[in-house]
């Protein structure tokens, strides 16, 4: 069966589901499972899709109707295809040993194994698609050159990114296993016709809808496939969106979004930036974004909501290249902006609240724009709180780091720092607060994150085992004194 029939045979079959909820329970063609007998169930069948879910969430009730009519689509099918659900309400540690993490998760097991998590369009087409191609294999085998034409002819549009391979036996096997991992969003073929190998000399090729073919340079082994694959995995100037965003992210290359709200501005975008599509290869996956649709995005990168604009965003670094808003997008300037960013011309933004005109708190209190300054002293054992105003744990720490400080106070080889992360921006990855980490002297790229009990003396102890200059704090009788002698101090001024 052609997958691309799939929506038509579907809006055929089933138009609405069967009526009433006493005949929906027992015409369901999705299996209810719990944490007993889901393994048993899962190795019994060639492919699972398993929905994890609570009674009470939305969009499980959302997902019931569109999860029904896919099952019961897939039961009419030759293939050996069943949806089921878990209850994690009723099976709660079961769900906990598969971390599910939030409802709906779903997993697709393949032969007992998991094979991954569907995490596309909540769709009863679209989950029809994903499981049917699933259970095609992974590789298809193409004898011939012709049939290589005409499967891309036949079956490109639907699956912009093809990958086909034609080297030796012994390497196709860890070509398969990388097809493996990424057959939810890519395509492979293979061929042993020797005019093809002849044709592009070389073991892989990748084919892209609208782009000339590109060919692996050198030998083909585990480790240049498995590049090659990542570096190709995305078809340039794709349209961004809910459904292959995940994807974008996962692949750890930063992405270069164009906010276009309409043609000419797309046109313009697209033929400045095709002859850099070579040298932006691993560096930036170019991906256009509806400024009419998702303009709000624009805040999140710190800019303006006027397009068209230009940013390239280092999702692990949260570093944001931005295009320069005080001038219009054009040809010239998008030229500037790519040769500036690949000639590590063009700073980041990070967003940054201002600097304090004074420091008046025991701790250094840190905002985005002093963060290379400060933390990246390397004369410094450097200790930073991420915290939230909001955080109650944080709120909590407070008088304890307050404290902290004031034992180093009067060291020149220690800072005790904290940063709002709520309104600075940092290189660095946080997610949760408070995130306390020690930045060392001359060793800054390795930060070490302080994990344990949240009290005087295991900081103390953290940062003379971790930091550098193994720094001893005040004593706490010097710091008794001191105060002693302040009190004094204003006592003999009144």
């Amino acid at each position: 069966m052609k997958i691309s029939n799939i929506p038509y045979l579907l809006a055929l079959a089933y138009n609405v589901l069967a009526a009433g909820d006493d005949k929906a329970a027992t015409d369901s063609k999705v299996v209810d499972l719990t944490g007993e007998n889901f393994m048993d169930y899962v190795n019994s069948h060639d492919l699972v899709l398993a929905e994890f879910f609570a009674p009470w969430c939305g969009h499980c009730k959302k997902l019931a109707p569109e999860f029904e009519e896919a099952a019961a689509y897939l039961a009419d099918t030759e293939h050996d295809i069943t949806l089921a659900k878990v209850d994690c309400t009723e099976s709660k540690e079961f769900c906990m040993e598969l971390e599910v993490q939030g409802f709906p998760t779903l997993f697709i097991y393949d032969h007992g194994d998991q094979a991954g998590q569907y995490q596309g369009p909540r769709k009863s087409a679209d989950i029809i698609k994903h499981m049917l191609k699933q259970s095609l294999p992974v590789v298809s085998e193409l004898k011939l050159a012709a049939d290589v034409e005409s499967w891309l002819e036949e079956n490109h549009e639907e699956n912009p990114v093809v990958f086909l391979y034609l080297g030796s036996e012994e390497v196709k096997e860890d070509f398969e296993l990388i097809a493996k991992l990424h057959r939810n969003s890519l395509s492979f073929i293979s061929s042993s016709d020797p005019k093809l190998k002849e044709l592009y000399n070389s073991d892989l090729v990748v084919f892209k809808l609208d782009e000339e073919p590109e060919s692996l340079e050198g030998e083909a082994t585990r480790e240049s496939i498995d590049k090659f694959v990542v570096e190709n995995r995305f078809a340039s100037f794709e349209d961004l969106g809910p459904d292959n965003y995940i994807n974008y992210i996962e692949s750890g290359i930063p992405m270069l979004y164009a906010f276009v709200g309409d043609e000419s501005a797309r046109e313009l975008i697209k033929d400045s930036l095709t002859p850099y599509i070579k040298q932006l290869k691993g560096k930036a996956n170019v991906v256009f974004l509806d400024s009419n649709t998702y303009g709000r995005h624009a805040s999140n990168l710190n800019m303006e909501q006027k397009f068209p604009a230009l940013v390239i965003h280092d999702t692990d670094s949260n570093k944001k290249y931005i295009h320069d808003q005080s001038v219009d997008v054009s040809a010239s300037s998008i030229k500037k902006f790519i040769d500036d960013f690949l000639g590590n011309k063009i700073q980041p933004n990070l967003k940054s609240a201002d600097v304090p005109e004074s420091q008046d708190e025991p701790v250094y209190v840190l905002v985005g724009s002093e963060y290379d300054k400060i933390v990246l002293d390397d004369d410094k054992d450097v200790l930073v709180e991420f915290y939230a105003p909001w955080c109650g744990h944080c709120n909590n720490l407070k008088p304890i780091y307050d404290e902290l400080a004031t034992l180093y106070e009067d060291n020149d080889k220690v800072v005790i720092a904290k940063l709002d992360h709520t309104e600075n921006e940092v290189p660095d990855k946080i997610t949760g607060y408070p995130t306390i980490k020690l930045f060392p002297a001359g060793d800054k790229k390795n930060p070490i994150t302080f994990e344990s009990a949240r009290d005087l003396k295991s900081f103390i102890k953290f940062i003379k085992e971790k930091g550098t200059h193994k720094a001893e704090p005040n004593s706490l009788d010097a710091k008794d004194d001191k105060k002693k002698a302040d009190k004094k101090s204003e006592k003999d001024e009144l």
